[in-house]
């Protein structure tokens, strides 16, 4: 899972017009950089990227490179700059869909505390 950092104050800055254009050219951004997964609004300003890499290594670069992306403003009627985090959990036979889902949510609630942080469940 993935989110903006700091959205809400973008919305409030920037009006919700450009809101939702900074998240248009964000989901652009994860397309690009994951092309070996799947990615998906979940809601808000939350994404969920389904990754069919068994290797962990090439999943945080994937992130990196995503917040490297990030690190030029994105410039929409105007200058915003974006920054994101990302929770990352690993199917493991037996677990479910929605426990894979919350594992995802848990680890993407660590790295918002360090903001534009990558976390992976259980580390």
């Amino acid at each position: 899972m993935s989110d903006l950092d700091h959205f809400k104050q973008l919305n409030d800055t920037y009006g919700h017009i450009q809101g939702d254009q900074c998240l248009q050219k964000f989901a652009n951004i994860l397309r690009e950089e994951f092309l070996f997964g799947s990615v998906f609004r979940y809601g808000g300003d939350e994404f969920c990227i389904i990754i069919l890499s068994p290797r962990q290594e090439d999943v945080f670069h994937a992130c990196q490179s995503v917040q490297q992306h990030l690190h030029h403003p994105v410039v929409i009627d105007g200058r915003c700059s974006l920054q994101a985090s990302f929770g990352v959990a690993k199917y493991v036979p037996g677990v479910s869909a929605e426990e894979l889902l919350q594992q995802a949510d848990e680890a993407l609630y660590r790295s918002k505390t360090h903001r534009n942080a990558i976390r992976f469940y259980g580390e």
